[in-house]
């Protein structure tokens, strides 16, 4: 059976297996969820190996926008999640 994670942290895993997730987008798509249960579940998944974080720099921004992306431990942990997933 897959590591235990919390169920933000399952939707952040299946949103970074799709593709490349913008920390802005995290912050639209889980809004309800307050700021440091989100930050908290990031950081749990980068802590775990599942997802990676990469700063990707901006022509004329003013501040770095942060990306998470899916790790192969991740990729490996959201097989086996939907393999032991009830039909």
């Amino acid at each position: 059976m897959p590591k235990m994670l919390s169920p933000i942290e399952i939707k952040i895993l299946f949103k970074c297996g799709e593709k490349l997730l913008s920390k802005s987008l995290v912050t639209q798509l889980y809004k309800k969820i307050g700021k440091e249960k989100r930050d908290q579940a990031i950081q749990d998944l980068i802590n775990a190996g599942f997802i990676t974080e990469k700063l990707l720099p901006k022509p004329g921004a003013n501040k770095t926008p942060t990306f998470y992306e899916i790790t192969v431990k991740g990729k490996k942990w959201v097989e086996q999640y939907l393999n032991n997933y009830p039909k």
